[in-house]
């Protein structure tokens, strides 16, 4: 379609959740990339096509810089021109192929589509170092050659890789059919024009984004899906836990059981640390006692109000005695970050810590 080339089409909505434990020395990691489409009549009026509008399978593949799907400014190939005006994934996953026969790319990503909009669809699909850039498409149908994705979106962040991206989809011409409307007839563009942004022009104009793929690393433990590990999944654990669940996804040490042998590897093997280490920097030190005792929840007569982050490391909802000794008596206080160390016992200098600290508690509380 000819057209004036709208907004930058780089000025997309890239939400980064680092997983600042894990570097770039896993060589591979698994994402989960979901489809949420919002198009609809309500929020796309102009030339809405009706019940018929839907989306083709998603297609694309992992790959490094070298190699190049689509672009905006681009001639599309021929494997785009024919996604994006018949859907068909047929040519692009050839050409997934013969980049990864080359050596540039890593694997072909290909999922479910759209059968109606507003509406979800997720595949999921391994990101390596050596491949860690996301090209995906999808067309916009009914369409001239219409369509949405991503072109070498970099799952890494910093030096290890991102836990969550959120990637707004604008629509694209690919530049191979002159058609102007959702049910316009075949009009072949000769010679091709280049990919651009329809984000500016009928019948997008003034609309917004069709939706979002959301790119969430998967994570063993990461249960409010967040792509990281946090606190927030040691209290999610504590409640499976209470509550008798035995959903798989708690069980960590695949004993079909969910216990508190799965809090444990959770906390000392997913998280890499020790109870008490309340603000999960790696350590159980002063300032996780510090930080406890301010949130001013030592037995207050309060039921169920307490989380990992205010004291309860041993998964009850409550921060009492009980957590200080549990935490104690694992042996990880003042001792470093855990792997600097091994599973230490308690040092008679720790006990006598924490019978001092018990001490000043009880004082405390009279």
């Amino acid at each position: 379609m000819s057209g004036v080339i709208g907004r930058n089409a780089f000025s997309v909505c890239l939400l980064f959740v680092q997983v600042g434990s894990v570097t770039l020395a896993q060589d591979s990691t698994t994402y989960r990339v979901t489809f949420d489409s919002i198009w609809s009549a309500a929020t796309h009026p102009v030339d809405w096509p009706g019940g018929v509008a839907h989306y083709s399978g998603l297609i694309g593949g992992t790959h490094n810089a070298t190699a190049t799907f689509w672009e905006l400014g681009g001639i599309a190939t021929s494997g785009i021109e024919a996604m994006a005006e018949f859907g068909s994934k047929v040519g692009l996953e050839n050409e997934v192929k013969a980049a990864i026969a080359a050596g540039t790319a890593g694997s072909v990503i290909s999922g479910g589509g759209l059968g109606t909009t507003p509406g979800s669809v997720s595949v999921e699909f391994t990101a390596t170092q050596e491949f860690p850039l996301a090209s995906i498409v999808s067309m916009i149908a009914p369409s001239p050659d219409w369509f949405v994705g991503t072109n070498g979106l970099d799952l890494r962040s910093g030096d290890g890789w991102a836990g969550k991206i959120v990637h707004e989809l604008d629509p694209y011409d690919a530049g191979t059919d002159s058609g102007l409307t959702f049910r316009s007839l075949n009009a072949d563009t000769q010679p091709a024009e280049v990919i651009h942004s329809l984000s500016d022009v009928f019948p997008f104009q003034n609309t917004g984004p069709l939706g979002t793929f959301t790119f969430l690393r998967l994570i063993d433990g990461d249960f409010n899906e967040t792509g990281t590990l946090d606190a927030a999944d040691i209290d999610a654990l504590g409640a499976a836990i209470r509550n008798g669940l035995s959903d798989a996804r708690f069980d960590l040490n695949n004993d079909d059981a969910v216990t508190a042998a799965d809090r444990n590897v959770l906390v000392n093997e997913l998280l890499n640390t020790y109870a008490g280490d309340s603000n999960l920097d790696g350590e159980f030190n002063s300032s996780d006692l510090t930080k406890i005792f301010q949130a001013s929840q030592y037995e207050d007569g309060i039921s169920g109000n307490s989380s990992w982050e205010t004291g309860d490391w041993n998964g009850d909802e409550e921060f009492e005695t009980s957590d200080l000794v549990y935490a104690f008596a694992e042996g990880g206080y003042e001792r470093g970050r855990r792997a600097a160390v091994g599973v230490p016992e308690p040092s008679s200098f720790v006990t006598a810590l924490l019978a001092m600290l018990l001490l000043l508690v009880r004082a405390r509380r009279s």
